[in-house]
């Protein structure tokens, strides 16, 4: 009887060994996808700050042009608006009011 009772207990024993070990194979399967995943995610924000950092660039270069325009385009119409003619400057109120509104 004592036997029994001790190799039922081996076996349940065992049992329990197994399953510790298959969960451990699990969970360091899990930790691998997450490490991977983990990696995945930090390419990603990389690369997005690599695509940031260009877009910034890109834009104060578009800020520069257009402030570029601006000042051209003040300065003409300063010249515009010195001449004597009102059919000009109406002209040039008209256009004005179109491109600013």
């Amino acid at each position: 009887m004592r036997l029994s009772l001790v190799t039922k207990k081996t076996n349940e024993i065992n049992k329990y060994i197994a399953y510790i070990e298959e969960l451990k194979v699990l969970k360091d399967g899990n930790n691998f996808d997450q490490t991977k995943h983990t990696k995945e995610l930090q390419e990603q924000i990389k690369n997005l700050r690599k695509t940031n950092d260009i877009l910034k660039k890109d834009n104060k270069a578009m800020k520069d042009i257009v402030d570029q325009i601006k000042l051209k385009l003040t300065v003409e119409i300063k010249h515009l608006l010195n001449i004597k003619d009102s059919q000009i400057k109406k002209s040039l109120i008209k256009l004005l009011d179109h491109t600013l509104g």
